[in-house]
């Protein structure tokens, strides 16, 4: 009788260590979702703030270059109406109106490249933050199933977790069906 009592009391030790070991392994794997969560959420803020302040350095140099635009093309523009204003047909007034003239085709040139160059800014500043949004979407999804993963794991207990974590460890051509997840079944 004694026998069998210590056998009970062996195999309900054992079972106290399953279970704490199964305890431990789910609270390390808790701290490890719980740590992927925050640095995507840290992620997540970064990635916002730095989207935010390219968007205000372009909005920013987009402008200083369109005053900057206008008052010179202001300024040739009065010098221009000034030049047209004297009838003197001298070399140096020609030639300091062709200069005008070719200074501001230059400086139209140059604003045209700036702009195509904004253009093409914005609209790769566009894609990323799509590509960004897409993939903040599906790190939600991954975190949405990992959660469901946590919690099914808690409400189905310690031997599920154990058998649940057996046949990972056995079977690792599932485990890249989910990212994050901590069992592949």
């Amino acid at each position: 009788m004694e026998a069998l009592l210590t056998k009970k009391q062996e195999q309900l030790e054992k079972a106290i260590e399953r279970y704490n070991q199964d305890n431990e392994i789910l609270s390390s794997k808790k701290t490890q979702y719980d740590s992927l969560i925050t640095k995507v959420k840290a992620q997540q803020r970064e990635l916002e703030a730095s989207r935010k302040r390219t968007t205000e350095e372009v909005e920013r140099l987009k402008e200083d270059e369109m005053n900057k635009v206008r008052k010179e093309k202001k300024a040739l523009e009065q010098r221009q109406k000034n030049f047209q204003l004297v009838s003197t047909t001298a070399k140096k007034e020609r030639e300091e109106i062709d200069n005008l003239r070719r200074d501001f085709n230059k400086y139209k040139a140059e604003n045209e490249l700036k702009a195509k160059k904004q253009k093409s800014t914005i609209e790769l500043l566009t894609k990323q933050n799509n590509e960004l949004k897409q993939k903040n979407k599906e790190l939600g999804e991954d975190l949405k199933a990992m959660e469901q993963q946590r919690i099914i794991l808690e409400r189905s207990g310690p031997n599920t977790i154990v058998n649940t974590l057996n046949r990972s460890t056995t079977n690792p051509t599932k485990a890249h069906q989910s990212r994050y997840s901590f069992s592949s079944g």
